[in-house]
């Protein structure tokens, strides 16, 4: 049987995104076929045979990232602060504007990954990431009703205004933009919003650089860099600490939420390398593929339950720490749960529809095979014939189809042997069984037969 890409465990070590086959692709060049017998031409599919795959610490690191935010948004929408001072300390040391910079770049690293991936399938992708942010808008409006501080209609906004001229750039010259975009939001001094530009084209440059996929070899540079995170961190609080003007302390807050991010971002990514790092992923990688449904939906669940307990205009702290903790215990189960039943969360399955301006298959499936092995035999058929001279073999190839948009496929070798040089020729059939379950388990790969010829006197 031909082997087929798996996908990544959940622990974003990391798999490289692999092209969609839910979405048309544009069509490959494909080498010469050798002489064979072919099977009946088959439809033009809308997709390609090669599932996609995650990068599972990202999932994780954004599960981690939405875990942090909703212990400020639930404060901040139940307007229980006006400004960070009148926050608990914990909260707004290890929390305020600590998770948001993480959210800010992985967005723009999916937005990154998923241009990338456009190229490949359509010859218009920047037209697939306007609909995107298009859409994106409109759940950020929409979300706005309900919860003023939102980030996505931001998002969206930026994404058409920053990144996607940005996104003309090659790789290094973006990451330079990224950088002196976000010192720019730094000195401007704006509060949280500000670092937007910058971390989308810094996670839309690493996209391109694609760093992501080399996370699996950057242990080193993990620590390195967390380490330098950490420093910083603790010597502009010790600035802060002296009592700057309010000027240098507001730009001082943001180096600080940036070095903290940074340090956090470094910290977990090494956790998840440990025997608890693949717990955590367990957790937290459902959460971030469902991240847009995770967002959404908090605020959904917050807002009234938060009325309804009277956390707005309160300082009952302890209660909104208690709804959110019981907020991500219950999108932590559903995300699981619901993972193992379909391949996307209800609002990326619709976003992606949008995307694409057609109905995609939300794909149970794949997700079957992230959480637990999971395959089925879609049988195809292959047939191969192969000519020999002599004793030596000659390869011949085989094609064929199956039932349930199943593929065979499969090398026919043929060897003619014979007391005296001749030719021979032969043909075979073979049956194949492929392997479902990692993002369409409807396809199938079958092994070609095997043909042998005698040769001739």
């Amino acid at each position: 049987m031909v082997a087929r890409p798996k996908r990544c465990a959940a622990g974003f070590g990391d798999g490289v995104a692999m092209p969609d086959p839910d979405v048309p692709t544009r069509p490959a060049r494909q080498a010469p076929a050798q002489p064979a017998t072919q099977a009946p031409p088959q439809p033009a599919r809308h997709a390609p045979v090669a599932p996609k795959q995650r990068i599972a610490a990202l999932d994780a690191l954004r599960g981690f990232a939405l875990c942090g935010i909703i212990f400020i948004n639930i404060p901040q929408t139940m307007e229980m602060f006006a400004f960070a001072g009148q926050l608990p300390t914990p909260l707004r040391l290890f929390f305020y504007g600590r998770f948001y910079p993480i959210f800010y770049l992985l967005f723009g690293v999916g937005f990154g990954i998923f241009l990338r991936s456009a190229m490949r399938r359509s010859e218009r992708p920047r037209l697939l990431l306007v609909r995107r942010f298009v859409a994106l808008a409109v759940l950020g409006g929409i979300l706005h009703l309900l919860q003023p501080g939102e980030v996505l209609l931001p998002f969206a906004i930026t994404g058409l205004l920053v990144l996607l001229p940005l996104s003309y750039l090659p790789g290094r010259a973006l990451f330079v933009a990224g950088v002196l975009l976000t010192v720019a939001g730094v000195l401007a001094g704006v509060g949280g919003l500000g670092l937007l530009p910058g971390l989308f084209a810094l996670g839309f440059a690493l996209a391109e650089l694609r760093v992501p996929e080399r996370l699996e070899e950057s242990r080193g540079r993990l620590v390195g860099f967390g380490v330098a995170a950490a420093v910083t961190a603790l010597l502009t609080y010790g600035l802060i600490m002296l009592g700057p003007p309010d000027i240098a302390q507001i730009r001082l807050g943001m180096i600080l939420s940036l070095a903290t991010a940074a340090c956090y971002t470094a910290g977990f990514l090494l956790l998840l390398r440990t025997r608890i790092g693949v717990a955590l992923s367990w957790v937290l990688a459902p959460m971030g593929r469902m991240a847009l449904t995770n967002y959404f939906g908090a605020a959904l669940l917050f807002v009234p339950i938060g009325t309804a307990i009277g956390l707005r205009d309160s300082s009952s702290w302890d209660l909104a720490v208690l709804l959110g903790v019981c907020i991500l215990v219950f999108q932590a189960a559903v995300s699981i749960v619901w993972l193992r039943m379909f391949g996307y969360g209800p609002l990326e399955w619709a976003w992606r529809c949008v995307t694409y301006w057609q109905w995609l298959p939300i794909g149970g499936a794949s997700t079957r095979a992230h959480a637990r092995t999971h395959t089925r035999a879609d049988t195809g058929t292959s047939t191969g014939s192969g000519t020999g001279a002599g004793i030596r073999p000659a390869p011949g190839t085989g094609a064929g189809t199956g039932p349930g948009a199943s593929a065979g496929t499969g090398p026919a070798p043929g060897s003619g042997a014979g007391p005296r040089i001749g030719t021979g020729t032969g043909t075979g059939i073979g049956i194949g069984a492929g392997e479902g379950g990692s993002e369409r388990a409807d396809e199938g790969d079958g092994d070609g037969g095997r043909g042998r010829g005698r040769a001739g006197a």
